[in-house]
């Protein structure tokens, strides 16, 4: 199998029994229902139904532009097309014929520079899955009526209970306003808007499951579109901000954690007519918008394999400096919405690299898609310039992408260029990766918060003929370290030292993980998937931000740091501002803690020639020889790696096994073995693409270091990521501990002028009882007993107290 080849498709869903299910929509234009079809809601058990909206008779949900459409942004959910509802849906179309043409809508002027030509027809490039034939998708599935406002409002209203034998809550809502239980109704007031809860994915997929993308996506049937109308939203409706709590970083496992990958699918699933909240800006993408873009872009590598590329300068006037355009809701031009890139790498020149935020832009058969440049010959839509400023660009900033054009080594080499550009990447900081597309259209991304200052703290220097010409420091917020240049530096650094304190302006720290666009089918849909991107190796799973400038601190700062180094006595000048200041510098402290253990490790991708020892072992082994390592840097026994056999469709995880270092010819002899659950892809790839020479089998293999496994000291990282002061109210306990801790409070008792009880006086009197000595208290000696003469009996080597004119003592009678 070459690379070039796409990897194979997933039998359809009516091959296996845990094909997953889409919901069908209907169009919601429609003011009446068959009869037919209200006799299928009626009579459907309430388990399998689906909801959908009323459509008119003998009609089902449009796939082609007509006078009836309405709005089409990322979804076209309120079309109508002659269909009857029990119907096969249609298998040869274009992609025009599928998604449309956007003459009859209103489209939203941006730049009339900017090229607006509808893509020109042609044979649609997805065909269903092999083995999907028109009788699975011969009948829709059962249906459930979506009730009236009327009935809504009515059962709202009335203020009678739920029905005999029902659980609260599950029968009519209360909406009593007096009388027991005022208040529980508040929320069900008439007229006010009810927030719907999303239903429980269904376990298997329906057979005869089909939505209006089915066919166009190898993964279509895996997922159920949402009905997100996209046409009309606001600013207002859109929040940029994505907490990492919620959008959560890629762990050091990457996309095999089964907990991680389940959190990737979209959050914001309800429609746009009953929106509570603001969506999150990583929610806006959609399926549509990725057919589309997988689509145009298919049909730029088809002219250039083929010669007929027109190729195109840009002449536009460039980005002035200091100049960046953002924005939040993409506007839709030339019919076409765009998709969601994030910036990873800033190393290439005047250029950065992009990676791809939607599984389903990317997979399983298009990874050219995954990584592309952003140039300075882009357009931005926005300024009609090309190009920009590079000083306002950082790490992890999110990028609008509308189409792309072909890199000068795609037009060069379009086929070894196009083979070299879906060899899995291992990391975007490897310049000798080859990239096929570049953006030609874009724009940024309002950033939640521009810029905020950060603490920073230098772990080492790099320097070459004794001048320093890099750096590495550890920044808030994120447990590993980052390589800083003069040019994101207002100062020389040659007046840097280690372990000085810097500050920063950052960007926000934001998950890099690339997410799902759509949700599941249904259960079995989401492991599927779940298993189809577990071997995906992400490309800048770091933690670590880039910062837009580093400076020097200031001298208020640098006195401050040297009175929290000795007496601390802004603390009790102001405790509020102490603590705020402290919270920054445990943050950086911990940060840089965390960094250190991985400072020193390898970074960078090695291509090697492997020997396979034997094909019977268990788990299966690979030994290589890396040159140029005068140290271990990183690869010790058990340290998690990266691997990627020439030939193979995926990357695969393994394990540093034994590791050989020649000191003198700066080699080290390196035994990786797979893990359990990577040993039969392992053992295939060595199978498929290996050479046998003689008795031994080499491979060619791309290696990389993985990162630290979390195990020992887990605190540094947990620290680094959180404000530890924040949540610490004033009078708590915790707030006390630090007051005296940090010398607020006065070290000792509250009382310490009155007399203590516990001081002995000439009067108490100390016994030795069984080898412990005990002293009489207040109580016992107002009792009367301490007041008589005592006396010390060891009667077979233990000690008692009597009084010498006690009674004898009666062993029968048990003691007082």
């Amino acid at each position: 199998m070459s690379l070039g080849d796409p990897p194979p498709t997933d039998p359809g869903p009516g091959e296996s029994s845990g094909t997953p299910p889409v919901g069908v929509f209907l169009s919601r234009d429609s003011a009446e229902t068959s009869d037919s079809l209200r006799h299928q809601q009626l009579s459907a058990p309430e388990s399998d139904l689906i909801e959908v909206s009323p459509m008119t008779e003998d009609s089902a949900t449009s796939i082609a532009g007509n006078d009836e459409a309405m709005e089409r942004g990322s979804s076209i959910l309120s079309e109508s097309v002659d269909m009857a509802a029990d119907a096969s849906p249609r298998q040869a179309l274009t992609i025009d014929d599928l998604l449309g043409v956007d003459e009859d809508m209103e489209t939203e002027t941006v730049c009339g520079s900017v090229k607006d030509a509808a893509p020109s027809e042609s044979v649609d490039e997805f065909p269903p899955l092999p083995g999907t034939s028109s009788s699975s998708h011969s009948g829709l599935s059962s249906y459930r009526a979506r009730p009236s406002t009327s009935r809504a409002s009515t059962s709202q209203a009335s203020g009678s209970r739920p029905p005999r034998g029902s659980a609260r809550g599950q029968g009519a809502p209360r909406g009593n306003a007096s009388g027991r239980g005022r208040g529980r109704g508040q929320n069900a007031r008439r007229g006010a808007p009810q927030r719907r809860q999303p239903a429980p994915l269904p376990r298997d997929t329906p057979p005869n499951f089909w939505h209006y993308l089915v066919g166009t996506h190898p993964w279509a049937d895996l997922v159920n579109p949402r009905r997100i109308r996209m046409t009309g939203l606001s600013d207002r409706e859109v929040k940029n901000a994505m907490p990492t709590n919620i959008y959560k970083h890629i762990p050091n496992t990457g996309y095999l954690s089964m907990k991680f990958a389940k959190s990737l699918f979209p959050i914001a699933t309800s429609s746009s007519n009953e929106r509570s909240g603001q969506i999150p800006i990583i929610e806006l993408q959609t399926m549509e918008d990725a057919v589309r873009f997988r689509f145009d872009s298919q049909q730029i590598i088809d002219q250039l394999l083929s010669g007929n590329y027109p190729r195109v300068e840009n002449t536009r006037e460039p980005t002035a400096a200091g100049e960046k355009p953002s924005l939040m809701v993409p506007p839709l031009i030339a019919g076409r919405r765009p998709v969601l890139y994030q910036v990873i790498a800033t190393n290439r020149g005047t250029s950065v690299v992009l990676e791809a935020k939607d599984f389903l832009v990317i997979g399983p058969d298009r990874r050219d898609l995954h990584c592309i440049v952003l140039d300075q010959f882009a357009t931005n839509i926005q300024s009609d310039k090309r190009g920009f400023d590079r000083a306002l660009v950082s790490i992890k900033d999110l990028v609008w992408v509308w189409d792309v054009e072909p890199t000068r080594q795609a037009i060069a080499d379009p086929p070894g260029t196009l083979e070299r550009s879906r060899i899995p990447r291992t990391t975007a900081l490897d310049n000798s990766s080859s990239f096929f597309f570049r953006a030609a259209t874009y724009a940024f991304v309002t950033p939640a918060v521009w810029a905020n200052d950060v603490l920073g703290n230098v772990i080492s220097i790099t320097r070459r003929d004794q001048e320093p010409t890099k750096f590495r420091a550890a920044f808030e917020g994120a447990p590993e370290a980052v390589v800083v240049t003069q040019s994101v530096c207002d100062f020389a650094l040659s007046q840097l030292s280690e372990d000085e304190m810097l500050l920063a302006r950052s960007r926000p720290n934001v998950s890099c993980a690339i997410r799902f666009s759509e949700p599941p089918a249904s259960v079995e849909a989401r492991k599927r998937l779940c298993r189809l991107v577990k071997n995906f190796l992400p490309c800048h799973p770091e933690e670590g931000i880039l910062p837009l400038k580093v400076s020097k601190l200031g001298y208020q700062d640098l006195a401050w740091l040297h009175d929290r180094a000795n007496q601390f006595d802004n603390f009790c000048l102001n405790p509020i501002v102490a603590k705020e200041k402290m919270s920054h510098l445990f943050n950086v402290a911990c940060s840089t803690l965390a960094a250190i253990k991985s400072a020193a490790d390898d970074r960078r991708t090695h291509w090697v020639r492997a020997v396979v020892p034997s094909l019977r072992a268990y788990p299966i082994r690979i030994s290589l020889t890396l040159t140029d390592m005068p140290t271990e840097a990183g690869w010790t026994k058990g340290r998690p790696a990266e691997a990627w056999i020439d030939g193979a469709p995926s990357a695969s995880h393994m394990q540093v096994h034994f590791v050989g270092v020649n000191p003198r010819g700066r080699e080290l002899h390196i035994t990786l073995m797979a893990q359990s659950w990577s040993h039969s892809s392992v053992l295939r790839a060595i199978e498929s693409n290996g050479r046998r020479v003689g008795e031994q089998i080499f491979v060619d293999v791309c290696v990389k270091l993985g990162r630290v496994p979390v195990m020992a000291e887990p605190a540094y990282e947990i620290i680094s990521r959180m404000n530890i002061f924040e949540n610490i109210r004033p009078g708590t306990t915790a707030d006390r501990i630090v007051n005296r801790v940090y010398g607020l409070v006065a070290l000792g008792c509250a009382d310490g002028d009155e007399e203590q009880d516990d001081v002995p006086r000439e009067d108490q009197i100390s016994l030795t009882i069984r080898g412990r000595q005990a002293t009489l208290t207040l109580d016992q000696q107002e009792a009367g007993v301490a007041k008589q003469r005592v006396n010390e009996e060891k009667p077979g080597g233990s000690n008692s107290v009597r009084p010498p004119d006690a009674e004898p003592l009666d062993a029968s009678r048990p003691p007082a």
